[in-house]
């Protein structure tokens, strides 16, 4: 019984993960309950795989990146567009969502994992304005729900194949990028 815990907590966290991202496609909106289930099952998973005192010094230093990120990002909002806020670029359904998914990865990870989904996020939004043209002030992109689709994906992988890279691996040690 005890080895099905880890597909049941996983295909839980997949189901908040599906529903996010249909209604952040949808309606440009997720409801916040959505947050910290989530965030519940993504800290039981991490859990699962890695020691407790090690998860919470990956999830300080992961939220530390995302708070030099979000600042970063202010910085050049209010430089680059005079007057505009970042609240007025991104949703904080966004923000929240970044948050909650550093609960399941190690820093390198999750740097490696909010890039990599970002660029899917854009190209998919391209994809979606080039076939269906909007006013560009009309148009947003649906960032924490094609995000979502994306820790789906990683999570069916680490589900279906459990060696492939692991919170607290080896790829969060950057042995990999080292020589």
């Amino acid at each position: 019984m005890e080895q099905y815990l880890p597909l049941g907590i996983a295909i839980g966290a997949g189901s908040i993960l599906a529903l996010m991202c249909y209604q952040d496609w949808q309606a440009r909106s997720i409801s916040w309950p959505a947050f910290p289930a989530l965030g519940v099952a993504l800290v039981a998973l991490h859990l699962l795989r890695t020691p407790a005192a090690e998860v919470v010094g990956q999830v300080a230093v992961s939220w530390t990146a995302l708070a030099i990120l979000l600042t970063a990002l202010t910085v050049y909002v209010r430089l680059r567009f005079r007057g505009l806020r970042l609240r007025d670029c991104l949703g904080s359904g966004d923000v929240l969502y970044w948050v909650v998914a550093a609960l399941y990865f190690a820093p390198a990870e999750f740097l490696l994992y909010f890039l990599g989904s970002s660029v899917v996020a854009l190209v998919t939004a391209a994809v979606a304005q080039w076939r269906r043209p909007a006013a560009p002030a009309a148009f947003r992109i649906p960032l924490a729900g094609v995000q979502a689709a994306c820790l789906l994906l990683v999570l069916g992988i680490q589900t279906l194949v459990p060696a492939w890279p692991a919170p607290g691996s080896d790829l969060d040690r950057l042995t990999l990028l080292l020589p």
